[in-house]
């Protein structure tokens, strides 16, 4: 799920989509039909943009990882039944800051100890969610927005 593929240019790419959701780099990942392009088109209906739909190439750029899309997909998601939509405020770049892998609902816990994944020798936060139907554009962003303010308890947390 987070193995990079080096292109014949040099450059590195893997699949899935990133979207920045209130400037937060959003890498969504996940087996084809798990639902990545349905729950970002949620996200841009709620102020989300798209940077990159099936193939993210990743960079790094002062210790920080980058995604962009191919310039050929630039702005463009293929929404499945739809066909490609053009998203006119697509970003080019982005900093991706959390990665979210969506499973099937019984591989995801209840109560998650934190994941990481390094990519381009960089580690970055995993949130695991079920995949679509069970999450949606909603719950994403307010599970992102969580996790990346620091609001998520320790699973040993008491009250």
């Amino acid at each position: 799920m987070f193995t990079p593929q080096a292109l014949p240019d040099g450059r590195v790419t893997l699949h899935g989509t990133l979207i920045t959701i209130h400037g937060i780099g959003c890498l969504l990942v996940g087996a084809s039909g798990s639902g990545k392009s349905r729950l970002a088109a949620e996200c841009f209906a709620l102020g989300g943009k798209l940077v990159a739909d099936d193939a993210v190439l990743l960079s790094t750029e002062s210790g920080m990882l980058m995604g962009s899309a191919r310039r050929e997909t630039q702005g463009v998601i293929e929404l499945r039944g739809v066909g490609l939509v053009r998203q006119h405020d697509a970003m080019l770049r982005q900093i991706i800051h959390l990665a979210v892998q969506l499973l099937p609902i019984e591989q995801v816990e209840r109560l998650p100890v934190p994941h990481s994944a390094s990519l381009l020798g960089l580690d970055i936060p995993v949130m695991r969610l079920p995949q679509v139907p069970h999450t949606n554009g909603l719950f994403l962003i307010a599970a992102v927005r969580a996790m990346y303010e620091g609001r998520i308890l320790a699973t040993d947390w008491k009250p």
